[in-house]
C-alpha cells in the first residue's frame, strides 16, 4: 500500500541564532567513538522563541577529554572539588533534567548550517559573566528560561 504524505506545509530547517541558551539535559547516551567511548547529550531549549528545540554535544570519556568532561559536569552543578577527586563516578542518567546554559554557534557542515554546542555553562551565570565565558564564540545573547534548575544529581 503506498502512503501519501503532504510535503506543501514543511518548513525548511533552521538553525537557532548563534547565542547563550537556557537548556535541560532530555537524554544522554554512550556511544563508541574512534579513540574512546562518548556521552552524546541531547539538550532542550526552555523558554522564548526557541523553547523545545534541541542541540547536542558530545563528552569524550578519553583521559585527553577530561576537561571536557569536567567543564559539562561543573555547568550540571557539580562541585569542581569533588570533581578533582580520584575516584570521581558518575551514573549520566542521573543528569536527565538537569538545567544549564549552552553556548551555541553555527558552522557550515557539508554545505548545509548546524549548531554546535561550544560550550556548556552552569545556569546560576550572570549575563555578564556569560558574555565573558563565551567571548568569540557567539554572539553572548543570553535567552531567559521560564523554569529554575532542577535539583543536582548526589556524586557516588
Amino acid at each position: 500500500m503506498p502512503i501519501r504524505i503532504d510535503f506543501s506545509n514543511v518548513k525548511a530547517f533552521e538553525p537557532l541564532p548563534s547565542g547563550v541558551y537556557d537548556v535541560v539535559v532530555v537524554e544522554v547516551e554512550e556511544r563508541d567513538g574512534p579513540k574512546a567511548p562518548y556521552l552524546n547529550w541531547t539538550l532542550e531549549v526552555q523558554g522564548g522563541e526557541y523553547a523545545n528545540r534541541k542541540v547536542w554535544t558530545i563528552t569524550s570519556l578519553s583521559e585527553d577529554a577530561a576537561w571536557k568532561m569536567a567543564e559539562a559536569l561543573i555547568a550540571f552543578g557539580v562541585d569542581e572539588e569533588a570533581i578533582k577527586s580520584l575516584n570521581f563516578e558518575f551514573e549520566p542518567e542521573d543528569y536527565i533534567g538537569v538545567e544549564c546554559r549552552a553556548a551555541v554557534f553555527q558552522e557550515d557542515y557539508n554545505g548545509r548550517m548546524v549548531n554546535k554546542v561550544s560550550k556548556l555553562l552552569p545556569y546560576e551565570l550572570s549575563e555578564t559573566e556569560t558574555n565573558t565565558e563565551t567571548k568569540g564564540t557567539t554572539t553572548g545573547t543570553t535567552r531567559t528560561a521560564t523554569t529554575r534548575p532542577r535539583s543536582r544529581p548526589r556524586i557516588r
